[in-house]
């Protein structure tokens, strides 16, 4: 069996931490006798939220999602049984985009996986931090960071940071743009 991860996320910490999260995953199946690819990250997916940001890249849902479902076609050709997608990429348009990959590959061999982690039961293994809409450039992705790339961190600086309250989910919720 070969299992694929596909780590995914638009901005640059995050694909440290899915890389991260995917590798620790694929050592597991490793252990479990199972043959694990970690592929490279798409760097750039929907963000429509964070659009108005000066340098925001982001493709369309219909774009994201069909590279999705190609990419899990091609690996189906090469005897792949999954693609797990790995984002800690909340933005709605990329879970949006995501969801519908999954959707788009029902009728394929290949098992298309994408553990929302806005959703149960991965949320409830989040921080307080995350479940409260704060997580963008806190602790939850600081911590990601930390444990992959340490040194990316400056200590020193990271200390030193006031600590700012956002709860970003209901903006979004609540349609703010940036």
């Amino acid at each position: 069996r070969i299992d694929q991860f596909f780590p995914s996320h638009s901005c640059r910490s995050a694909p440290i931490g899915s890389i991260c999260a995917a590798r620790r995953a694929g050592q597991k199946l490793t252990d479990w006798k199972a043959t694990t690819v970690i592929l490279p990250a798409l760097a750039v997916t929907p963000a429509t939220f964070a659009a108005a940001f000066s340098g925001t890249l982001g493709l369309s849902e219909s774009t994201a999602t069909g590279y999705v479902v190609d990419l899990a076609k091609a690996l189906e050709k090469h005897g792949a049984a999954k693609l797990v997608i790995i984002s800690p990429h909340v933005d709605p348009s990329h879970l949006r985009a995501m969801h519908a990959a999954v959707d788009g590959a029902k009728e394929r061999k290949i098992k298309v996986l994408f553990p929302d982690i806005t959703k149960r039961p991965w949320v409830e293994r989040l921080p307080d931090e995350f479940r409260n809409g704060g997580a963008h450039a806190g602790n939850f992705e600081t911590s990601m960071v930390m444990a992959a790339r340490s040194k990316s961190v400056r200590e020193s600086a990271r200390i030193g940071l006031a600590k700012v309250e956002v709860d970003l989910a209901a903006k979004i919720k609540a349609g703010a743009r940036t």
